[in-house]
Parts: C-alpha cells; sequence; structure tokens
C-alpha cells in the first residue's frame, strides 16, 4: 500500500499516542453493556473502530495480579526506560523479572528498545483501562519478549504499533522461543506498518479482543499455537499474515474485513463464526472444519477434515499458476453447507482426493477453465445438489447419485472404470439443445445403474424425431431404467439400450385450465382442464390441488382422439376466491400445470 494510506491508519509518532492515552486516563466511565456492544457492532458499522481505552470493564473476574511482582508500573503515562515511574526505581529486565502494569490509567510507552522479562501482568479486573504501548518509530524498531506465561487482565490494552513508512522498523512482540503462554482478557491491538505477534501459545479468552489494523499483521512461527474464544478483528485494509501455526477458533468471533492468508500450518474452525470476507489458505494447510457460518478459500494443496456446516462456503479455486488438489482427510468429509470446486485455469491438479465425500448440501463445480477431477469416491446424499457447469468432470472414482445431480449445457461426465449409481429417489438433470452434456465412459467397464428421475432441460428445440443420446459410451454397461420422467417443455420417447439411454424428440401436448363455480357445502363434479394435441399411444395422469388447504385428489381424463378434459369431485366448505392448480403428466414425462380461480358462494 501507498505510504499516504499507511500514514491515515498507522502510528502517528508519540505525540498522537499520548493524546489517546490521555482519553484513557480520563474519567469518562461506562456500563459492561456498553462495553460489550462496542466489541460486538452491527454490519453496517464494521468498520467503525473501537476506543476500548475511554471504557471500565466491570467483569466478575479474578482478582489481578496473581503473582509476586518484582517491578510495578507506578501509574499514570510515562516511558517504560523513566527510572523514576517502577517501584524497583529502574525497570527491570531478565528471565527472573514479574513486570505488573496495572495501576488504573498506567500509560506506559516502549519505543526504540529491544527488551526482555521473564512474566508480565498487564491490567486489572476492573477500573481504567493500563496501556502498554509497544512502538517502533522512523529510525528504530521495538521489541518486547515474556519467557513465562503472561495475562492481559480486562482492563489491559497491549498496543503494537510501528510507523506507517514500510522502510522503516516493525515492532514485534514475542515469548523468544521460550514456549511461553500470553492470556488475553484485554485487548490486543495493532497499527501501521506492521507488527508481528510471535507468541508461543496465545489464547484469546471469552472476554478478549483482538484488533488488528496494521497494513500486516504476522503471527508466524512454527511451533506457534493460538486459540480464540474472543474476539477476532481484522480492519478494512489491513491484513493479517499466519504461517506455519496452529489455529483454533474455538468460541469466538473472527470479523474479517480485511485480509487473513494462511500458508502452511492448520486452522481448526471448531466453533464460534467468520464473518465478512473469506479466510484465503494458499496452501499445504490443514483445515478441520466442525462448526459456526464463514467463508472459506483453498487455492494449492490443501487438506480438510471433518464438516462442512450449513450456512458457510468452502471455495477450492484454481487461478493462474495455482491449480487446486484439496485432500479429505478419513473416514469422510461431509458437507452440509455450500463446497465449490472453481477451475478457472488448466492445471494437472483441479480436483479432489482421498476419502469419500459425502454430500448433504450444495456441491458446486464451476469448471469455466478446464475440467475436474473427482479421485475422491463422492455420494450425493437424499437432499444434496451436485450442479456442475463448465466443460466436465473426469472421475476416477466411485459415483453415487441419491440427490440431485444436474450437467448444464455442454458438461460431460467422464468415467474410467468406475461405478455410477442412481438411486430410487434420486433426480438427473441433464441439458439438450445446442450443447448437450452428457455420460460417458472413456475406458474399462463402467458401469451405470439407472433408477430414480431422469429431468431434461432444453437449451433449443429439437425437431420432432430427433435423436440424442445423452448417457452413451462402448465402455458404459448400463441397466436398470428410469422409474420417473421430467420434461416441462418438450416430448420426448426414452430408449435403452445395454450402453446408452437415447432421448426421441417428440409432440408436447398443451392443457389450459377451465373456470367454473361452485357453491359452499355441495359436492359437485367439476371440469377444471382441457388438453389438446396428445400424441398417439400415450398415457395421462393428473392430480388436482383445489387451493382450499384440502388434500389433493387425481383427476380423471376423458379423451376422445387427442384432446381429453379433466374433471374431479370436490366440496368448498368455505365462500370465497380459490386458485385451483391442475398438474397433468404424460408417460414421456411431459409435464403441464394449468391455475384458474374459481369463486365460491
Amino acid at each position: 500500500m501507498n505510504k499516504a494510506l499507511n500514514e491515515g491508519r498507522g502510528v502517528r509518532g508519540l505525540a498522537a499516542s499520548r493524546v489517546m492515552r490521555a482519553i484513557g486516563s480520563a474519567a469518562l466511565v461506562t456500563t459492561m453493556a456498553a462495553a460489550a456492544s462496542a466489541q460486538i457492532a452491527p454490519a453496517g458499522a464494521a468498520t467503525v473502530r473501537q476506543d476500548v481505552r475511554s471504557a471500565t470493564r466491570v467483569l466478575a473476574h479474578r482478582t489481578s495480579p496473581h503473582v509476586t511482582c518484582t517491578d510495578t508500573w507506578n501509574g499514570g503515562p510515562g516511558l517504560w526506560s523513566a527510572s523514576g515511574d517502577w517501584s524497583a526505581g529502574t525497570p527491570q529486565n531478565g528471565n527472573d523479572a514479574v513486570v505488573c502494569i496495572t495501576a488504573p490509567g498506567s500509560d506506559v510507552e516502549a519505543a526504540g528498545q529491544d527488551l526482555g522479562v521473564g512474566e508480565l501482568v498487564l491490567g486489572a479486573s476492573t477500573g481504567s483501562p493500563s496501556t502498554l504501548s509497544i512502538i517502533s518509530d522512523d529510525g528504530s524498531g521495538t521489541a518486547l519478549s515474556v519467557t513465562s506465561n503472561s495475562v492481559i487482565e480486562p482492563t489491559g490494552i497491549l498496543d503494537v504499533a510501528s510507523a506507517s513508512d514500510p522502510s522503516t522498523p516493525i515492532s514485534d512482540f514475542s515469548t523468544g522461543g521460550s514456549g511461553a503462554t500470553v492470556t488475553n482478557d484485554g485487548t490486543i491491538e495493532t497499527s501501521g506498518f506492521g507488527a508481528d505477534l510471535y507468541v508461543a501459545n496465545l489464547t484469546n479468552a471469552s472476554s478478549g479482543t483482538l484488533s488488528f489494523d496494521a497494513d500486516e499483521t504476522q503471527i508466524n512461527d512454527v511451533a506457534q499455537t493460538v486459540v480464540n474464544d474472543g474476539s477476532l478483528t481484522v480492519h478494512t485494509g489491513a491484513g493479517l499474515q499466519l504461517g506455519g501455526l496452529a489455529l483454533t477458533q474455538s468460541s469466538g468471533s473472527i470479523d474479517n474485513l480485511g485480509t487473513i492468508v494462511e500458508s502452511v500450518g492448520s486452522f481448526d474452525m471448531a466453533g464460534g463464526a467468520e464473518s465478512h470476507n473469506a479466510i484465503d489458505f494458499t496452501g499445504e494447510v490443514q483445515f478441520t472444519d466442525a462448526s459456526g457460518p464463514g467463508t472459506f478459500l483453498l487455492e494449492g494443496l490443501n487438506s480438510i477434515d471433518g464438516t462442512i456446516p450449513a450456512g458457510q462456503t468452502v471455495t477450492l479455486v484454481s487461478t493462474t499458476g495455482i491449480g487446486t488438489g484439496t485432500s479429505f482427510g478419513a473416514p469422510h468429509v461431509v458437507n452440509r453447507g455450500k463446497l465449490v470446486l472453481d477451475v478457472e485455469v488448466v492445471g494437472p491438479t483441479n480436483g479432489i482426493s482421498g476419502s469419500p465425500l459425502l454430500n448433504y448440501g450444495t456441491f458446486d463445480i464451476e469448471a469455466v477453465g478446464a475440467g475436474a477431477t473427482f479421485t475422491a469416491a463422492v455420494t450425493n446424499e437424499v437432499g444434496g445438489l451436485l450442479d456442475a457447469t463448465g466443460p466436465g468432470i473426469a472421475v476416477n472414482n466411485d459415483l453415487t447419485n441419491d440427490g440431485r445431480m444436474t450437467l448444464g449445457a455442454g458438461t460431460v461426465i467422464t468415467d474410467s472404470g468406475y461405478p455410477i449409481v442412481e438411486g430410487h429417489v434420486a433426480t438427473l438433470g441433464l441439458t439438450i439443445g445446442a450443447h448437450d452434456s452428457s455420460v460417458t465412459g472413456s475406458s474399462g467397464s463402467t458401469t451405470f445403474s439407472l433408477a430414480g428421475t431422469l429431468a431434461i432441460s432444453t437449451t433449443k428445440a429439437l425437431p420432432k424425431g430427433t435423436t440424442v443420446r445423452p448417457i452413451s459410451s462402448p465402455s458404459l454397461v448400463v441397466s436398470g431404467r428410469f422409474t420417473s420422467l421430467s420434461f416441462p417443455n418438450a416430448a420426448y420417447a426414452v430408449g435403452y439400450g445395454p450402453t446408452s439411454v437415447s432421448l426421441t424428440a417428440g409432440t408436447p401436448f398443451t392443457a389450459k385450465g377451465k373456470a367454473f363455480k361452485a357453491t359452499k357445502g355441495r359436492r359437485a363434479t367439476f371440469t377444471v382442464a382441457t388438453v389438446a394435441g396428445i400424441p398417439a399411444k400415450t398415457t395421462l395422469s393428473s392430480s388436482i390441488n383445489w387451493g382450499d388447504r384440502s388434500a389433493a385428489s387425481t383427476g380423471k381424463l376423458t379423451i376422445k382422439g387427442t384432446t381429453a378434459k379433466v374433471t374431479g369431485v370436490h366440496k368448498f366448505l368455505k365462500v370465497g376466491t380459490f386458485t385451483v392448480t391442475v398438474t397433468i403428466k404424460d408417460t414421456n414425462g411431459t409435464i403441464r400445470v394449468v391455475t384458474e380461480s374459481v369463486k365460491v358462494g
């Protein structure tokens, strides 16, 4: 980002920092409810910054500090290096130092220093905020490391702030390779060009706030673990870089108004929620899913375990120079939300592999630039939708459809010798016309077991007598028949062969609703629709929904040549105007639905 933008969000120097600290020292006190509302802003106000320095947190919380302090800040504003502001007379350093900044209204600034202490206690359970700022200016960086387990209490604010100029050093807060744990019950915030949080074990507790406003905040250590039970916000224009660490989203919230990118490591979506922008995994990330709404973008080679819950979207994307090869963990991955396979470029790794995928939600295959590959077995469960568009899908494992599987215009499923099974309650949707979709076999002996409903949509009307074979290949072994047909806009004769299913275009019939009058409480026979253009040797069936919340009834069809009328017997129990809906089907699967209003007096 350019320097002007950085200066708009970065550290504005020590003088500006002093102004903010003075706000925190003022006698402005709010209730806990006001503090909570400042942390959980509505979506429309998501870009408004929280100024928690002016709030007093009143929490049922443990007394602080819980340790024997070897050096305590005397209170008020001042520099870390100021000897007279510490109880020990001079600021202590080293692994034995237990440094406590707990007095209400404390405002300590560390600038241009490389500091190390044992344990840090920042803030208290109640009272005015206690702030520690780690500030890098235009000339020098600042770092603070703690080597023993440390805590930021509810009133504590740790401000890691660097200058806005990207050519200057950045600020750093770490555990110095010690493996210590930092528990945040207060606020950790970043600003400026960049900030590093290299804390071996960082726990953001339920009352804790992580507020990242720096252009780039890095939490980037192979041995690092982060657990979020509180609020984590990346503000608009800011970025959070995760690398090599294990992050568990336990029960809190992640509000990503900027960018969150993780490469290498693990991300466990165990609970809580993620909102706004997608979290981007750029490769070699183990994503374990279980709960909560959110959006996640997987690029490169990643892996998924667990369940994608309802209300969540996970997109596997390949872009220029980056294929997508996502491996599913054992025993299987379950999708109850929305899983998108977005193939935008040609590449060798554009698909899914590993353990089976069980799809109860929506599996959307958008193979725009190239085909997708299923090396993992896929079962589209009852209620699930597998919707594929683009050039096609190469199937290198079992494919079972018990839900609804639809192929867009020109989309081809090519199987290389694995069984394809249609369940009895399944729907296979194919598109024919200008660009036919199809199921075919490329090698070996692919068995295709037919059942359920065949639903055909058209992109272009076919002349009568035209035959297409949307299921066809010398490598296919076709068995069974579809038990139901759905051809809403045309009529087709269906033919079954040992290696194909063919459709021959015919002439569809037409239907029209017929108005009638009825009397309340009087059972009568009504003519509700008329039919014309019935093909020879066609059997029709009909059902009537009377529009009065009564059970639907079967209509009676009286056929004369190529025309027919539909009648039904009914008794209306209320006066009013009702919409009668008549559904008419023929044996070729053509469906006509007509409606007519009836006035009951």
